[in-house]
């Protein structure tokens, strides 16, 4: 899709409305639904859970990853550490770790900003999310070929896996489990 030119209203809950759309209207094209690996992603990809999804459309999160085991957090309590995979990666946790960090040195903390009662998950989001966005759209607009380390964008690479590998499993749901087709 893209986002620009049709000001699609791009967030979870309309992904899952377009997945459906696909499979009522019986496209056979490969298709992957990517997901972010948070709350809002876990609270709408279970409402697929009694859909009969085709094996040609892959249902995927963002794979977890070692930079969110160990995150800071702002919340209630205050600021702490915490594993965020599942409840708080967007896209720009992917982008690299030099990325989310401040011009002071220090991550980017996670807000969090609600409950989602019916996963019982908080849901968090990047503060300054827009300038880790625009940080690294710089970045990639000024860098020549070669420049970039292969290693800085490990994150990215993860994502890029698991969809280069998404017809190579059995595998047709988030969760792993084959729906037995």
């Amino acid at each position: 899709m893209d986002f620009e030119i049709s000001k699609y209203e791009a967030n979870a809950s309309r992904l899952i409305h377009t997945i459906k759309s696909f499979i009522g209207s019986g496209i056979e094209n490969l298709i992957i639904a990517l997901f972010d690996n948070d709350s809002a992603a876990c609270k709408e990809i279970d409402v697929l859970k009694n859909v009969n999804i085709p094996q040609n459309i892959k249902v995927m999160k963002y794979p977890n990853i070692e930079i969110a085991n160990k995150y800071p957090c702002i919340g209630p309590s205050g600021l702490e550490l915490m594993n965020i995979n599942g409840l708080a990666c967007g896209i720009e946790l992917y982008l690299g770790q030099e990325f989310l960090k401040g011009d002071d040195g220090e991550f980017h903390q996670i807000q969090w900003t609600g409950y989602i009662k019916s996963i019982n998950q908080y849901q968090g989001s990047l503060i300054n999310k827009v300038q880790i966005q625009n940080k690294f759209r710089d970045k990639m607009k000024k860098s020549k070929y070669g420049e970039l380390k292969k290693e800085d964008f490990k994150e990215l690479i993860a994502i890029l896996d698991l969809m280069n590998n998404a017809w190579k499993t059995h595998h047709n749901r988030v969760d792993g489990s084959t729906s037995g087709r």
